[in-house]
């Protein structure tokens, strides 16, 4: 557990706080009582990552460390032909969780009961994003990944808790083909802008 300090705008009061991974909290003023914050602190990191010697599949995985890091395992490994290429980042509450989640979703797909996956990137990744949220990098430019469930100024995204694995997300069929371009451009825009 690690701790944080916040200083109220409103009174100057500090309000210490300790900060468990995977667990959302409220912060509000130690002094005078305001809402300071909300967050979920991150647990870690679900990834897809292509292979150029390796049409056609991605590997899914999660890491409690940075993906870089990861990846340089990975690519350090005698037995891997060259190196991996990051494609998606998603921060997760519980990487171990969801990932297995997204596993179980993708089991068509799944090769020999590994980490390797045969689906398009864009499918990919929006599983993931059903699963964990926003990405927080997305490799590519934003026409690259259409089909990919996109972010909407008006959808409160929220942290799934240990109860359900899979938030809320807004309906597609509510969404016109214009409306989804257009709210994907925007939170591919806030995602590389970051």
């Amino acid at each position: 557990m690690s701790a944080i300090r916040i200083k109220c705008e409103r009174c100057a009061a500090l309000t210490f706080v300790g900060v468990t991974p995977g667990k959302s909290q409220i912060v509000v003023c130690s002094g005078c009582g305001a809402r300071l914050v909300e967050f979920t602190a991150l647990g870690g990191f679900v990834y897809v990552l292509s292979h150029p010697n390796m049409p056609g599949l991605l590997k899914i995985g999660s890491t409690t460390r940075q993906v870089e890091e990861r990846v340089a395992e990975l690519n350090a490994a005698t037995g891997v032909p060259g190196p991996f290429v990051i494609e998606g980042v998603f921060p997760s509450s519980d990487p171990q969780t969801h990932e297995f989640a997204v596993h179980r979703a993708l089991e068509r797909a799944r090769v020999e009961n590994r980490e390797f996956f045969k689906i398009e990137l864009p499918e990919a990744i929006g599983e993931i994003a059903v699963t964990c949220g926003p990405a927080s990098y997305l490799r590519g430019s934003p026409e690259g990944h259409a089909s990919v469930l996109p972010f909407s100024p008006s959808h409160h995204w929220s942290p799934p808790n240990s109860q359900s694995v899979r938030p809320a997300t807004p309906k597609r069929s509510d969404m016109s083909p214009e409306e989804e371009t257009e709210r994907l451009h925007y939170w591919q825009q806030r995602m590389y802008n970051k």
